[in-house]
C-alpha cells in the first residue's frame, strides 16, 4: 500500500457558475480539462455541456472528461457548490484527473454536488485545504472512486441520503484517504472495495438508524470511537471474505518519555500509550504493541569499591577507611552500603598545605632581553614551585642622534632603544644674525638655518637712460641676497635682475624746423643735438628780389625777401644772413590807414 498522499485538502473547484456554455465564466483563463478534445475552463463548465438540456444528457451513455493540467484553488465559476450534476441527468460521468492535482477553492462550500445519473472520480489527487469545505454531497446518485487519493482536513466529508451509493474500488494501487466524517441516511450505502480509507467519524443523519456499510477489500484505519462497528461487519463475514481486508485501530497515542534506570530505580524505555484503550506500542504509528514489562528498564545495583584510610598530604584531604559506589556515588562504612556517609564525613582531614620556605632560589637571573625565573621546593613533599622573574630595564646613556632619528644604546645588551623620529619646536628666530634655530623636545638637538623675510620688487621697464628689472624678491635680513619667488625656488644675483639701460640711437638724419636742426633718439624720440641754421645766402638769378638761403650744416633751403625800417627808411635785407642792402633804401609810402604799403611801419605822429 502506497503512503497517504501528502497535505491536507479535500478537493476544491471553484466554477462560475455557467449555465450551460463557457459564455458564464466571468475569468477566461487556459483550459483545464477536455470533452471529445474540446477544452474547457472548469470542470463545471464541461459538466454543464455534458448535463445540458438536450437529449444526449438524459440515456445511459458514458461520458469522459479528462484533466489537463494541475488546478490549485482557482475561482472559476460563479457557482459555490463545486461541480454540480443536476437531478434531471441519468447518464454517466467519468472524471478521469491522469494523476493531476485538482485543489477546491477556499470560495466553494462543497467539491462535488450529485443528484443524477453516476459519476466516477479517478486517477486524481483531490484536495481541499479549506476545513468548512464538504468534498462529497450525494443525493440519489451513484459515485465512484478509482485510484485517487482525496487528502485534506473537513468537518464533513462525505454526505448520503435518498438512496445514495458511494464505493470506493481498486486494486489496491492507489491510496484513498478521507479524513473526516461519513454522514449517511438509512436509505444509503457505502462500500469500500480496495486502497486504503481512514474513518474518523460515522454519523447516521436518521437517528436510531443506520446507513449500509459494505467492507469488501482493501484497508481501513479507524479510530476506537468507531472500532466496534467496522469490526462487527467486518466479523459477520466469511473467512474466505477477510482475506482481502485489513482493519486497523487507529489509536489516540501519548508519547511516554525514556528515564534511565539509577542504581536504586528502575527506568523505562521511551514508548507511546493509547488514551483510549491504553494500550502500549513501540513506536508511534502504533504497529509494535507491547506490555509493561517491555518498557521496563531494571535497576542497575550498586558498584561498590573499597578504599583504605589515607592520610592527608599538603594537597589532598585525608579520608578513612570505607566504601563508595562509582555509579551513584554513596559513600558508607559498610560494603553493603547500609549505612551512608557524607564527603566531609569520609574526608574529614584537611589538605596541610605546603610548607614553602620563606626566599625564592634563583634559577637564572633576568637581563634586559630575557627573564629570569626563581624557584622554592615545599619542605615537605618536595613539591617545586616555578616562578618568573621580569626583564630588568635597559642600562642606557645619553642620546644619539642624526638628522632625522635619535636613539639610546643599551650599555648591556647593545641593543637600540627609544628609536624615534625629531619632534622639533617651532623656529626661535634671530634678526642680527639672519638665523633660526629649532630644538628637539626629546634629544635636544638642535638645528639652526638661515631665515628670510622677503619683500616683493616689481618689475621696472628699462629706457636709454636708465636701468630696468625683473620682477624679484629681496630679502630684508640678508643684504644683497635675491630669490625668484616668495618659495625662495632660485637665489638670484644682481646680474640676474638688473636690465642695464639701452642708451640713444641717433637718427641718421636731421629734424628741421624754421630756425634749427636736430638730431633724435630713434628709440626715445629725445633730442641729442640742436643748433640754428649756419645760412649761405645768394640772389635768386630769375627774381632779384628773392634771396635763396642754404643751410650748410643740414642742406635746409629758403626763400626771403624782407625789409628792415627806420622812423624814415625802409630797405631790403637777407633775411637768412641779416645782411643790409643800402642800394635799395626808400622813404615809407603810407597809406590811409597810417601805415607804409611796404614795409608795414605804421607812421609815427
Amino acid at each position: 500500500m502506497k503512503k497517504i498522499r501528502i497535505i491536507a485538502a479535500l478537493l476544491a473547484l471553484l466554477l462560475f457558475l455557467a449555465s450551460c456554455s463557457d459564455r458564464n465564466a466571468f475569468r477566461v483563463g487556459e483550459a483545464i480539462c477536455t470533452v471529445n478534445g474540446k477544452g474547457y475552463v472548469s470542470l463545471q463548465s464541461a459538466v454543464d455541456s455534458i448535463t445540458g438540456t438536450s437529449s444526449r444528457g438524459l440515456d445511459d451513455s458514458v461520458y469522459l472528461i479528462e484533466l489537463i493540467r494541475n488546478v490549485d484553488g482557482e475561482i472559476l465559476d460563479e457557482n459555490k457548490e463545486g461541480v454540480v450534476i443536476p437531478s434531471s441527468f441519468t447518464g454517466n460521468i467519468i472524471i478521469d484527473f491522469k494523476g493531476f492535482d485538482y485543489e477546491l477553492s477556499s470560495e466553494e462550500t462543497s467539491g462535488f454536488k450529485v443528484s443524477g445519473g453516476s459519476l466516477t472520480l479517478k486517477n486524481g489527487n483531490i484536495l481541499n485545504l479549506a476545513t468548512d469545505n464538504t468534498l462529497l454531497v450525494i443525493d440519489g446518485a451513484e459515485v465512484n472512486v478509482e485510484k485517487s487519493c482525496f487528502l485534506g482536513m473537513v468537518k464533513n466529508a462525505t454526505i448520503l441520503k435518498n438512496g445514495a451509493s458511494l464505493s470506493f474500488k481498486g486494486d489496491n494501487e492507489y491510496e484513498s484517504s478521507i479524513a473526516g466524517v461519513f454522514c449517511l441516511d438509512k436509505t444509503s450505502t457505502l462500500t469500500f472495495d480496495g486502497g486504503y480509507v481512514y474513518i474518523k467519524d460515522i454519523v447516521d443523519i436518521d437517528e436510531g438508524e443506520n446507513g449500509k456499510i459494505v467492507i469488501k477489500s482493501g484497508k481501513i484505519n479507524v479510530v476506537h470511537e468507531e472500532e466496534s462497528r467496522i469490526k462487527d461487519i467486518y466479523n459477520s463475514l466469511e473467512e474466505s471474505e477477510k482475506a482481502n481486508i485489513d482493519i486497523v485501530i487507529v489509536h489516540d497515542l501519548t508519547k511516554v518519555d525514556s528515564k534511565d534506570a539509577t542504581c536504586t530505580e528502575q527506568g523505562n524505555i521511551t514508548y507511546w500509550k493509547c488514551n483510549t484503550c491504553a494500550k502500549l506500542f513501540r513506536d508511534n504509528y502504533a504497529e509494535s504493541e507491547i506490555n509493561i514489562g517491555d518498557t521496563v528498564v531494571p535497576a542497575l545495583g550498586h558498584d561498590v569499591v573499597h578504599y583504605e584510610a589515607k592520610a592527608a598530604t599538603c594537597e589532598e584531604r585525608g579520608n578513612i577507611e570505607h566504601y563508595r559506589c562509582n555509579r551513584c556515588g554513596i559513600y558508607s562504612t559498610h560494603d553493603d552500603l547500609s549505612d551512608t556517609l557524607s564527603y566531609n564525613e569520609v574526608f574529614c582531614y584537611d589538605a596541610l598545605g605546603h610548607d614553602w620556605p620563606e626566599d625564592w632560589t634563583i634559577e637564572k637571573k633576568p637581563t634586559c632581553s630575557e627573564t629570569g625565573w626563581q624557584t622554592k621546593t615545599c619542605k615537605r613533599c618536595e613539591k617545586v614551585q616555578n616562578d618568573y622573574i621580569p626583564t630588568v630595564p635597559h642600562s642606557v646613556g645619553e642620546w644619539k642622534t642624526d638628522e632625522g632619528y635619535h636613539w639610546k644604546e643599551c650599555s648591556m645588551c647593545k641593543n637600540i632603544v627609544d628609536y624615534s623620529g625629531h619632534t622639533y619646536s617651532g623656529w626661535v628666530q634671530n634678526p642680527e644674525k639672519g638665523e633660526q634655530t629649532k630644538k628637539c623636545e626629546i634629544c635636544g638637538k638642535e638645528v639652526t638655518e638661515e631665515y628670510h623675510n622677503l619683500v616683493k620688487v616689481e618689475a621696472k621697464t628699462v629706457t636709454c637712460t636708465e636701468d630696468g628689472n625683473k620682477e624679484y624678491y629681496k630679502c630684508t635680513v640678508h643684504e644683497n641676497e635675491f630669490f625668484s619667488d616668495s618659495s625662495m625656488t632660485t637665489k638670484l644675483t644682481s646680474s640676474d635682475i638688473v636690465i642695464n639701460k639701452l642708451g640713444h640711437i641717433e637718427s641718421e638724419e636731421y629734424s628741421i624746423d624754421q630756425k634749427t636742426h636736430s638730431k633724435i633718439c630713434t628709440r626715445c624720440k629725445t633730442v641729442l643735438e640742436s643748433e640754428n641754421h649756419k645760412w649761405e645766402c645768394h640772389t635768386d638769378t630769375l627774381n632779384k628780389e628773392f634771396h635763396t638761403s642754404t643751410c650748410t650744416v643740414c642742406g635746409r633751403m629758403d626763400f626771403v625777401k624782407a625789409y628792415d625800417f627806420n622812423a624814415n627808411f625802409h630797405w631790403e635785407i637777407c633775411g637768412a644772413k641779416n645782411d643790409w642792402t643800402s642800394n635799395n633804401r626808400d622813404i615809407h609810402n603810407y597809406g590811409l590807414d597810417g601805415k607804409c604799403v611796404i614795409c608795414g611801419i605804421a607812421k609815427s605822429k
